[in-house]
This record gives structure tokens, C-alpha cells and sequence, in this order.
């Protein structure tokens, strides 16, 4: 299946650089050179760009949520640096991603993408792509949501609401948000887990997924302090509580769980330029606190958990000179970061952890030739570049890391880039001390014997861990066919030694290198399995990622985003669409007039479609459990968690709006996998395609019904399916049976989530 998919690509890559060539040369290209408001300071390009019209046509909430829609484009093949991207606002280093994570997406200007190597120029590890948001320049608007949803049909329903009031003047902004979320539990009854062979049923007094609450409210304000100076505080709060069901103890007597969580966080920043230098100085202070309590009538439990965090870091990027090929760029971070974590659990000893960590890291990047400089114009933009780091944890040894790599473009349309780093990690505090936790009657598969057995699962953090060691190396190439298409490919190599993980408790081989993690009986039931985390002696992947992204406009668009790169139309400078912007962005206009859904509906009629599509296919997966031990070839397994890290899938987003209704569909492919059986036979997992949905109206693109209906200016009405088909993995054992353990419940406890919400601003 690789080798299929990626002919296409690998022809698309040798044919494109020649058609495009030819095209260049039967057109006069005027290039004015200009630099966009909010834009990065750097020379590399954004892999792609989205204009506000793109933005709106996803129908997202909130900047978290536009991070969401846009993640197929954001990934990478790395293993590293998991989760959301690097995110700058307009061009800037933030304190962090809670900052801005609550602004309405309506505030968007502009989205740019950008490669790893980005975040190397801004004092970054290169392990994560980067996002830059460019804001409105003059944006003010206060909303309310609430919605409704049910799971499974009727099995578990849900409900929130949420508003907040956002105002941005320039280098002024203030940000205020609130929302409060509650569910309900879903049973194992409810979801129709199978009866018991033997024993007492209690499928009613066990829970899939517990009742839950949570709340969490955010207040950001930055301001202006001088033409070059910004600071900024953001205050976030959040609180959750959820209530399990863990069946009866020997009594009869119900078992629950209660578990509490508080979390408040405050930061304080500064950032400024000075004679082309950019720099940032940010102190963050955090708190949190989890507790969880246990009833049974022999054994009750209690865990507690209170965590700080205070970090102080600066950053400074900016060019020392030039040279012939163009500016030399540096970047320099250097801060202090002191976490501790007290904990303790009625069953195990207390740990009273504390952690401070001096760091600093330094980057350089050397142009070599240059298109724009005219240094070398023949061979396109390359460059050279280094980074170091150091840290030294109180309770590590000094870690350090070194780095380097290169770009080339050797046309506009055409980027390489490869980057390479050795670094160290050490273990988190919470992997070191969170507190030892133990839920009795988990429905377990032994994979040992092959039998579906009821075990005391224990979790939490595990004072033994050591430095795991990394070898990295990243391979980009993007090609834009056109203003609309691109073409992305990317491959990398991670070797890790003493990989900090998860117990493989997927694996037949685990047993035997972790024997004390499992307690069996004196018949050699198993009866227990103690599943913190460990350090694995190897793990080697090597996998490639590639894929296409599409942008297309439907109807006439407005004047005000003929400028942006998404438009059909000739070039235009980004001066041009600057000027544009500032016309647009009038200070007696407000958010409400100017914004397509916020009222008037004078730009009805635009709308756009686009889609995503990336494929991941892991080349190689090795593991070495233990020292000594066999290498384990994980591709036809799973992963090291048994399905969590498929050998192939396929990832996907897309949609259309259209005045004022729009259509979104995200979800992908996960290929299936095979888990032998230590006393024979094995399991077998079938492939799943998952598929969300999102459908949506704002109104104010349908300006006759606001004529009859004027309290439907600025609403949206959506209806979201998640896991539309409600699709499922099948599992069967060499019988063609599925273990109980493998129950369509137990592996997605909720399954179809149906939900519908109202939004409204003003």
C-alpha cells in the first residue's frame, strides 16, 4: 500500500518543478517586495496560508478550535513533539497557548503554517510545526453559546454554555471568557456490555465514563505600553469533578470513586523590538490540585496531589549583521523553570518531589544563497543552521542537545528542508510522583493466557525513571502547484534509549521483561497489573507523512479578500492586500459591520470549499523491551500500546460554506493489526474509518431572513456528529470470537455523539 500511494506523489514532485519552471517563463511576474502586517520575522515561507474567509468558512467557536480543524496540516512524521503546534500572534512569541486559546475565531485576520525549522528562529526545540496568528487590528464583540447532546442515542447526555467578550484596539487587547460543561455517566448496562458467565451482574454499578462538571473561566488584557513595548496578563481558572462507578466490593456494597481537579494559572509578559530585534520575557505561576477518593467497605482509598510551577524565561531573535546571501539570523532563550509535586495515596509511601531547572538555548542560522539578495540566484535560497541547548534539572545530571540543518528552495513554489538533533530528557515530575492510584475490577485481556480476566489495575507516577536519550532527523519538502494547492512530504527517523512509556500491557513479551508489574494467583490467573510508566531499552521508528491540501472560491468575492493567497484572481502584492486590509480594518467600523457573519450580510454569496488529505505510514517500529532482550517488530502489532500507533492511516479534513451554510467533515483511517497470544493463536484488530461532521448556518449571510427575523443577527446554529457511522474495531480471536474484554462498548464508551448548539453574537 505505500509504495502505491506514494507514486503518485514521488511523479507529482519530479513533473512539477519543470511545469512550473515552463509556466514562469511564458508569464511577466512583477515581485514586489513588502512585509504584511503580523508577519514572522524570518525568510521562510508559510506552508500555507489562511485568509479570514477561509477561517470563517470552518464555522469554528474559538482559536482552539481552528487549531483543531487545520491539525492535518500541522502534523508531521516525527514522533516528537505531540499535540498542538507552536503558536505565535502576529509574528510574536505568547506566554503559551491559554493565552489566546479562547479568542473567537472571528478575530482572525490570518493563518500561516510554517515548518519545523521556524521555531528554531524562535527559540524553540524543532519537534513541532508552527502556527502565527495575525489578529484584526480592530475587533470588538461579546457572544453566548449554549448547546445540548446525547451519546450512544440516549445512553449519556451532555450540556454547556459559554460566552465571553473580546475588544482589540491595535496593540491593545481584552479578552474575557467563561463556560461551564456537565455530563452524564454512561453505564456499562447502558451500552450494552454482555452479561457475566459466572458471578453477580453488575453491569449497572459500573461505569464507562463518569459524571463530570467542569468549569473554567479566563481573563487576558495586553496593552500597548509604547510603540515598541507590549504587556500582557492572562489569569485562567479551571475546576472539574467527576463521579465513577467501580461496581460492588465484597460487601455488596457500592464502590464510587470521586475525583476533584483545580488548576489556576497566571502570567505576566513583555515584549518588545528594538533596531530589528524582537524579544520577550514572561513569568508564569501555576498551581493545581487533584484529589480522589474511593469507597469500599475494607479497602477505602484516597489520593491527593498538589503541583506548582513557577517560570521565569526571555527570549531575544533578531539579525547581528548581514551577509551576502542575507541577514544573519540568532536566537537566543534563557530562563529558570521550578516545579514541585506533593503527593500521597493510601496505598503507597508519599513523595514529596522538588524540581528546578536553569536553560538556555542558542540558534544560528546562516543564509548562503540568495534569490532576493541576488547572491548565487541560480541555485535558489539555501541555508545552514546550528542550535544548542543546556538544562540542568536539580535532580538530573545536566542534559544537553545539539543541533543542525539546512533549507533549500530552489524555486518559489519548491522548499527542502533537514534537521537533525541528539538531545536528553528527563522524566516529568508528575511521571516521577504522581500518586499511586488503584481501581479494582478492570476488565482485562491477558495476553498471556489468552483468557478475559477482572484485575486491580494501579496507575500514577514512578520515582525510577531515568534520562532517556533521542537521536532525530527530519526530512520536509513542500511544492505549491498553485496559489490554492500544495503538496507536502515528510520523513523522519526517532531512536530513543531508555524511552520513558506507558507498561506495554498489549504486548506477550512484557511479562516477561517487567515480571514484577504482574501478580497471578497460585492457579496463574492473573490478578493484578501495575501499569505506570517505565523506561523501554530501545524503541526505532522511521515513517513518512504526506498529503494535499485544496482551496477553492465559490461565487464573487468581496473586494476586501481579492488580496489574500487564497483568492482565484491575478497576483497580488502583499502590499496591495495590506492596503487593502486597511481600509477594511476603519476604526469607526465596528466588528458587527465589518465581519460577513457579524451583520449586514453585504459580502452574501462568497463562500469557498476546501479539503485535506495526509497520509502516515510507519517504514519501521522497533522495541527492545529490556536489555538483552529480542528487538520486537511493533508495524503488524499496533504500536507498543496495541493499536494506538497503527502501521498505516490516513487523516482528513474538508468542507463548504456557501451564504451562510456550511458543511465540514473530519475524521480518518487507522489500519488494522494482529496481537499474538503467548499460549497461541492470536487477536485480530480490524481497520476503522472514522468520520465527524459539522453543519452550520450563520445567519447573517442570509440577510432576507434577518429582514423578517432581526433577532437572528449574529446567530449560528450548528449541529455536530461525532463518529457519525459509529464505527467501531472489530475484534476476533482465532476462534473468530471477540473476548469480552474487547466488547464494542469498552472500546468506545460512547460512541455516535450527536450534538446541537446556538450562538449568538453581538
Amino acid at each position: 500500500m505505500p509504495k502505491r500511494c506514494l507514486t503518485p506523489f514521488l511523479a507529482a514532485l519530479a513533473v512539477a518543478p519543470t511545469a512550473l519552471a515552463q509556466t514562469n517563463t511564458e508569464t511577466d511576474e512583477i515581485v514586489v517586495n513588502a512585509e504584511r502586517r503580523g508577519s514572522v520575522a524570518s525568510d521562510i515561507p508559510p506552508e500555507s496560508t489562511f485568509s479570514a474567509a477561509d477561517v470563517r468558512s470552518y464555522g469554528a467557536t474559538s482559536v482552539f478550535q481552528i487549531l483543531a480543524a487545520i491539525a492535518p496540516q500541522t502534523g508531521s512524521a516525527s514522533v516528537r513533539g505531540g499535540g498542538f503546534p507552536i503558536v505565535l500572534v502576529n509574528g510574536r512569541r505568547i506566554s503559551g497557548l491559554q493565552e489566546i486559546r479562547d479568542l473567537p475565531a472571528d478575530a482572525i485576520s490570518r493563518v500561516e503554517v510554517f515548518d519545523e525549522q521556524l521555531s528554531l528562529q524562535y527559540g524553540y526545540s524543532p519537534d513541532q510545526r508552527v502556527v502565527n496568528l495575525v489578529l484584526e487590528r480592530r475587533y470588538a464583540a461579546s457572544s453566548a453559546e449554549a448547546g445540548a447532546g446525547v451519546a450512544d442515542t440516549d445512553a449519556r447526555s451532555n450540556a454547556r454554555i459559554e460566552g465571553g467578550s473580546t475588544e482589540i484596539d491595535g496593540g491593545d487587547r481584552r479578552a474575557l471568557s467563561a463556560a461551564y460543561e456537565t455530563a452524564s455517566s454512561i453505564t456499562e448496562l447502558e451500552r450494552g456490555i454482555a452479561a457475566p458467565s459466572s458471578g453477580p451482574d453488575e453491569r449497572e454499578f459500573r461505569t464507562l465514563a463518569p459524571e463530570s462538571s467542569t468549569w473554567r473561566a479566563s481573563a487576558t488584557f495586553a496593552r500597548a505600553l509604547s510603540e515598541q513595548v507590549t504587556g500582557n496578563i492572562n489569569l485562567r481558572l479551571d475546576s472539574s469533578e467527576q463521579e465513577s462507578l467501580l461496581g460492588r466490593d465484597s460487601f455488596s456494597a457500592l464502590r464510587e470513586r470521586e475525583s476533584e481537579n483545580q488548576t489556576v494559572r497566571g502570567v505576566a509578559g513583555l515584549d518588545g523590538s528594538y533596531a530589528g530585534w524582537q524579544w520577550t520575557a514572561t513569568a508564569t505561576a501555576d498551581f493545581s490540585r487533584q484529589e480522589s477518593a474511593t469507597t469500599d467497605t475494607l479497602a477505602p482509598s484516597r489520593t491527593q496531589s498538589e503541583q506548582t510551577l513557577f517560570d521565569a524565561t526571555g527570549n531575544i531573535s533578531g539579525i547581528p549583521f548581514d551577509l551576502p546571501g542575507g541577514p544573519l539570523r540568532t536566537a537566543f532563550r534563557a530562563g529558570v523553570e521550578q516545579r514541585t509535586i506533593e503527593s500521597s495515596s493510601s496505598s503507597a509511601a508519599p513523595a514529596d518531589l522538588e524540581r528546578t531547572t536553569p536553560s538556555a538555548r542558542f540558534t544560528l542560522t546562516v543564509p548562503i544563497t540568495s534569490r532576493r539578495h541576488e547572491f548565487g540566484e541560480a541555485f535558489g535560497d539555501f541555508s545552514l543552521n546550528a542550535t544548542a541547548s543546556w538544562g540542568e534539572p536539580s535532580d538530573f545530571e545536566a542534559l544537553s542537545s545539539t543541533g543542525f540543518g539546512g533549507a533549500w528552495s530552489p524555486m518559489r513554489t519548491l522548499r527542502f528542508s533537514l534537521q537533525s538533533e541528539h538531545s536528553e530528557a528527563a522524566p516529568s515530575l508528575q511521571q516521577l510522583g504522581d500518586p499511586s492510584l488503584t481501581t479494582p475490577g478492570v476488565t482485562f485481556f491477558d495476553v498471556g493466557s489468552g483468557a478475559t480476566v477482572i484485575i486491580d489495575r494501579t496507575s500514577g507516577g514512578n520515582p525510577a525513571l531515568r534520562v532517556e536519550e533521542r537521536d532525530d532527523l527530519v526530512f520536509n519538502t513542500t511544492l505549491s502547484l498553485s496559489r490554492a494547492f500544495n503538496l507536502s512530504f515528510s520523513w523522519a527517523r526517532n531512536e530513543s534509549s531508555n524511552a520513558i512509556a506507558a507498561l506495554p500491557i498489549g504486548l506477550p513479551e512484557t511479562e516477561a521483561a517487567f515480571p514484577s508489574r504482574f501478580t497471578r494467583d497460585l492457579g496463574g490467573t492473573l490478578i493484578a497489573v501495575d501499569a505506570r510508566p517505565i523506561n523501554l531499552a530501545q524503541r526505532d521508528i522511521e515513517s513518512i507523512r504526506w498529503g494535499f491540501s485544496y482551496s477553492h472560491a465559490i461565487g464573487q468575492q468581496p473586494a476586501a479578500e481579492a488580496g489574500g493567497r487564497r483568492s482565484d484572481g491575478p497576483p497580488h502584492s502583499d502590499a496591495a492586500a495590506e492596503a487593502t486590509e486597511d481600509r477594511t480594518s476603519a476604526p469607526e467600523n465596528s466588528a458587527v459591520e465589518r465581519r460577513p457573519e457579524l451583520g449586514g450580510g453585504q459580502r452574501a454569496g462568497a463562500g469557498r470549499w476546501n479539503v485535506s488529505v495526509f497520509h502516515r505510514q510507519r517504514l519501521m517500529d522497533e522495541v527492545v523491551l529490556a536489555p538483552g532482550q529480542t528487538p520486537i517488530d511493533l508495524l503488524d502489532r499496533g504500536g507498543l500500546d496495541g493499536g494506538g500507533e497503527p502501521a498505516s492511516s490516513i487523516e482528513f479534513e474538508g468542507g463548504v460554506f456557501y451564504r451562510g451554510f456550511g458543511l465540514r467533515l473530519n475524521g480518518g483511517w487507522r489500519d488494522g493489526y494482529v496481537i499474538p497470544v503467548a499460549s497461541g493463536g492470536e487477536l485480530d484488530f480490524s481497520d476503522r474509518w472514522t468520520i465527524n461532521a459539522r453543519a452550520f448556518v450563520n445567519f447573517d449571510s442570509r440577510p432576507e431572513l434577518i429582514a423578517d427575523a432581526p433577532w437572528l443577527r449574529g446567530v449560528r446554529l450548528s449541529l455536530i456528529a461525532d463518529n457519525l457511522t459509529d464505527s467501531v474495531v472489530e475484534v476476533r480471536d482465532s476462534a473468530g470470537l471477540t473476548p469480552s474484554a474487547y466488547q464494542e462498548g469498552y472500546l468506545t464508551p460512547l460512541g455516535r455523539v450527536v450534538q446541537i448548539s446556538l450562538r449568538k453574537t453581538w
